[in-house]
């Protein structure tokens, strides 16, 4: 039993890390969405796909530079960095 539930616990820790392109995938596929609900009038849905876009930015940002690919991080230049940084 006690293998079992080690045997799965690692599983999902291992489906559960996405690479630093895979986020940044995901932020573009908010960032789209944000564009078409502020294009039908929906600001209030371009504002919260807008924030996940931004969040998802961040975390594959933090993720390219733990991953040490630093090279291919994008910062989009409309986009200043937060007052944190990275």
């Amino acid at each position: 039993m006690l293998l079992r539930v080690t045997v799965m616990a690692g599983l999902f820790a291992v489906a559960s890390c996405a690479t630093s392109s895979q986020i940044e995938d995901q932020a573009r596929m908010h960032a789209d969405r944000s564009e078409h609900a502020a294009a039908r009038g929906d600001y209030e849905l371009a504002a919260r796909e807008k924030q996940k876009a931004d969040s998802q930015h961040a975390k594959a940002v933090k993720r390219a530079y733990k991953q040490g690919q630093t090279a291919g991080v994008e910062v989009p230049a409309n986009v200043p960095p937060p007052a944190g940084g990275y």
